[in-house]
């Protein structure tokens, strides 16, 4: 795997310097450059043990309610960053990458949560349901999967694909939704996609 794909998700979309991911509808990201990053991080997902990767997803959590409530945006990514960087500092090579890779998607998805979760379907789930962070996250689950299903239409794609196909396929796939149908950006359509591919195996057990 190429330097290059080691940027992860978040330093691709730009989230390190603070920009905006609904301002980056078309990357100017190289396009070998953003599929391998693609291409990394489902190979990350798909390897990472299912209880490192929901250990991963709750620290960040907590991090981001006890620790990172910075009143600008950037900050809070900074110190979620931070967080993650430290967090995966304790790991060696191949699962030190890994790691950074998963974290960076993780990170990215907290920041895209109110696109699929707006405050009034919050609100609602939570008056609904008692165990309402259950719901919220199957609730989101259920939304990344309406997005993943457009991918599989549009592309044509089967399933097990080679991960080459499928990098360059969600890559394209997110740049028409951010571009022409205007209903996501591509940095939230990304990693909603390759959170939801890299993690269709097993429980989740994640808090929302």
């Amino acid at each position: 795997m190429s330097t290059s794909a080691t940027l992860g998700l978040v330093g691709l979309l730009g989230l390190a310097a603070g920009t905006e991911p609904a301002a980056l509808g078309s990357p100017a990201t190289p396009d070998h450059q953003r599929r391998q990053t693609i291409q990394a991080t489902l190979e990350a997902l798909k390897s990472i043990d299912a209880r490192e990767r929901a250990d991963t997803y709750n620290y960040l959590y907590a991090v981001e309610r006890n620790q990172c409530q910075a009143p600008l945006r950037s900050l809070k990514i900074g110190c979620l960053l931070e967080a993650a960087r430290r967090n995966c500092r304790q790991r060696r090579g191949p699962a030190r990458r890994r790691c950074r890779l998963v974290s960076d998607v993780i990170v990215a998805n907290r920041f895209s949560e109110p696109r699929f979760l707006p405050r009034s379907v919050r609100y609602r789930i939570m008056n609904e349901h008692r165990n309402y962070r259950t719901e919220l996250l199957a609730e989101l689950r259920r939304r990344y999967a309406r997005l993943v299903t457009g991918l599989y239409l549009d592309a044509s794609l089967a399933v097990g694909a080679p991960p080459e196909v499928l990098a360059q396929a969600i890559d394209t796939y997110c740049l028409d939704v951010a571009g022409r149908r205007r209903r996501l950006s591509w940095s939230h359509c990304v990693a909603a996609v390759v959170w939801f591919i890299g993690t269709s195996r097993g429980e989740e057990t994640e808090t929302p």
